[in-house]
């Protein structure tokens, strides 16, 4: 499944996310790798017990899934992270962006483990809750950045 999520993301990542340009549109991406993973873990939580060919295609659903909202992430990522900082401040911005990553690599699989490990079918919908309110947060905070200062905060009128 690893290799089949490698190859589909070498093979479609650019052509499938080339429409995320703009604030909107990574939005748009982002709450499309959300949902994207939302429902895998609705099906991850589905496969336990089933016969042996319904998991295994549920496993290859499901892995599909995640590389579907892997792509739509990292584009909507980028996007966000450049669209969203003002040009003045964005090598540090893009700094603290790539430090939240590197922290998400190193915690994510082991706090993933840990809520379903501990949890079991549960923790699929904890998992699914905390990515929904990622998505919800990120909705917000690229609305509200993206609403124009009023007048005499950032230039004068005129300007």
């Amino acid at each position: 499944l690893f290799l089949l999520n490698t190859a589909l993301v070498v093979a479609f990542q650019a052509r499938l996310t080339r429409w995320a340009t703009g604030i909107r549109n990574g939005v748009r991406a982002g709450l499309a790798a959300a949902a994207s993973v939302t429902t895998c873990c609705g099906l991850l939580a589905a496969l336990p017990g089933l016969v042996t060919w319904a998991a295994t295609a549920g496993f290859v659903l499901a892995a599909l899934l995640i590389t579907l909202a892997e792509m739509n992430q990292g584009s909507a990522a980028w996007t966000l992270s450049f669209g969203l900082s003002r040009p003045e401040h964005r090598t540090r911005a893009l700094a603290l962006f790539n430090l939240g990553q590197a922290a998400a690599f190193v915690l994510g699989p082991a706090l993933c483990t840990f809520t379903v490990g501990w949890a079991g079918r549960a923790g699929f919908a904890v998992l699914a809750g905390v990515v929904a309110a990622g998505a919800c947060c990120v909705l917000l905070g690229a609305r509200r950045a993206a609403e124009p200062a009023p007048l005499g905060e950032d230039e004068p009128a005129g300007v």
